[in-house]
């Protein structure tokens, strides 16, 4: 398994302010880096780099310095958990281990560190906790009952956790919200909607909650606080897809397109369909992936 992080390697990791290109990483399972987009790629163009090497990647997310933190399997088969890299394609940095081999979707939160893992077992499914500060391990847990598979986590402006699953008797989507980050969750009984299976979750600078779904009409389904009403809006998804992220001015909203190994780009908040780009990305290698640097 590998080590905590060393100082060296801290030191390489980036903690500045200093303005980065506006890149959108996408994740293949199949593949073994993470490739780096132009945002606006409108024509098409091929990766500017990747990152890597690991095996495995899922979920990826960015923290407000540009680092890039993906839910792998370690390069050379040392185990599964949360592969890290400098802005821009850069240096490897510090990993944070999940013993249980189903890795699926990281969030960030300051210093705070969460990782979902998508099944555990015959055991509840859980959220991991690091601190960033504190070295390669989990510091603590959340989960719920209620929880059957977990797919996706995203942390809003007040520092509340939320966890995208399955809910163990239905299997259909479902939210699960945790207040600042800690026990007990409390199920967002609007996000059950018996509505296909779930994907992941993110928040724009309003602090809505948007829930993807993957279902016969694959769909963003939109939550404003307090997220106990009925959806406010919906875009509608050309594809299904379990990932999407907003570009970094909030007017396109893009989602990793499985089916047909693109990248859709939608208006936001409209949802009108914009353009898509395929360059690089194979259905085939079972893209899942995406986030903004």
């Amino acid at each position: 398994m590998p080590h905590s992080p060393s100082l060296a390697i801290w030191m390489g990791f980036a903690r500045g302010t200093a303005a980065r290109p506006k890149l959108t990483y996408v994740s293949e399972f199949d593949a073994t880096t993470v490739s780096a987009y132009t945002s606006d790629n409108r024509k098409n163009e091929a990766p500017v780099c990747q990152s890597g090497s690991v095996h495995d990647p899922e979920g990826i997310a960015t923290d407000r310095f540009g680092n890039l933190y993906a839910a792998v399997g370690f390069s050379g088969f040392r185990g599964y958990g949360i592969a890290t890299f400098a802005p821009s394609c850069g240096k490897a940095g510090p990993t944070f281990n999940e013993d249980l081999g189903l890795p699926e979707d990281p969030a960030v939160d300051g210093r705070t560190l969460y990782l979902t893992n998508l099944d555990n077992g015959s055991l509840p499914v859980t959220v991991l906790v690091y601190n960033i500060d504190a070295g390669s391990q989990p510091v603590g847990e959340l989960t719920d009952p209620s929880a059957g598979e977990g797919l996706g986590v995203a942390v809003n402006s007040h520092h509340d956790l939320f966890w995208s699953t399955t809910n163990a008797l239905t299997g259909h989507g479902q939210v699960i919200e945790f207040r600042k980050g800690r026990l007990p969750g409390r199920v967002l009984k609007a996000t059950f909607m018996n509505s296909g299976f779930p994907g992941g979750v993110l928040f724009d600078k309003s602090d809505n909650l948007l829930f993807v779904v993957q279902a016969s009409a694959p769909a963003i389904y939109i939550f404003a606080p307090p997220y106990d009403a009925p959806p406010a809006s919906t875009i509608s998804l050309k594809a299904s897809a379990v990932y999407c992220t907003l570009s970094v001015d909030q007017r396109q909203i893009f989602c990793l397109d499985y089916s047909n190994g693109s990248v859709d780009a939608y208006a936001y908040p409209k949802g009108t369909y914009l353009y898509s780009y395929t360059s690089g990305i194979e259905s085939s290698e079972d893209p899942i992936g995406i986030a903004v640097q």
